[in-house]
């Protein structure tokens, strides 16, 4: 919903590891799992943003389905920011092709 939401994080190097690989985000209200395979349909790894609704229709429409009044109009359900590149991604988890 509309309004300020802010979150602090705190990110520490121990020793000479490499730098940590982050990425933040903010996901609709979900269920990431409900009916969806981690094996099959997330490969594994669960990262809602990297569902590319033209190669896993699937799984963007079992996201989508969840929908509620609360989304409102906006089209971005899920958006990430990776701290090594500094890009921001997002995704409408859309099933058609516009």
């Amino acid at each position: 919903r509309g309004g300020r939401h802010f979150v602090g994080f705190e990110v520490k190097k121990e020793r000479d590891e490499l730098l940590p690989y982050i990425n933040l985000g903010v996901v609709r209200t979900v269920s990431l799992t409900d009916g969806i395979d981690v094996k099959a349909d997330w490969r594994g790894e669960v990262n809602p943003v990297i569902v590319p609704s033209r190669y896993t229709p699937a799984v963007a429409e079992k996201l989508r389905s969840q929908r509620s009044s609360k989304w409102g109009e906006s089209s971005v359900h899920c958006c990430s920011y990776y701290c090594n590149s500094g890009r921001c991604y997002w995704t409408d988890w859309n099933t058609e092709d516009n």
